[in-house]
């Protein structure tokens, strides 16, 4: 069965270089309706995820000082996500950060899956404990 996927990446601690690879990866599991990036206006990578944004929306989240800003805006949308788009059966999270696994309980209770991927180092990604490289 192909999945109906969506994808959230959390571009504050994921690098704008691991892009393709982690869009190659996920196009495996099937097809990509939701692809988002989030960042900050002004951090150290938003200029190459908007270079780089044409086949997915980039979300500028303000550029505010608090802490996991940017993190409650994903959740937010995921949770959003789940209400609007009943098709869609598999969600990525794309981070480093551990606070999204609060989010297994929303996707399980309305039947779907999620998987978590984070960066590795500058050229590879961990999904389901599995390193992957870019070629």
């Amino acid at each position: 069965m192909s999945e109906k996927i969506a994808v959230y990446i959390d571009g504050e601690n994921i690098s704008w270089r691991l892009y393709n690879l982690i869009e190659d990866v996920i196009k495996e599991f099937g097809k990509i309706f939701i692809f988002n990036i989030y960042t900050k206006k002004g951090s150290n990578d938003y200029e190459n995820w908007d270079k780089i944004s044409e086949n997915c929306k980039l979300i500028k989240c303000q550029n505010k000082s608090c802490k996991d800003y940017v993190d409650s805006i994903l959740i937010q949308q995921v949770k959003k996500d789940l209400k609007i788009y009943d098709f869609l059966t598999l969600f990525f999270i794309i981070s480093s950060d551990k606070g999204f696994y609060c989010l297994n309980k929303f996707v399980e209770k309305k039947e779907k899956e999620i998987k978590f991927i984070s960066q590795y180092n500058k050229t590879s990604i961990i999904l389901d404990e599995l390193i992957i490289k870019n070629k």
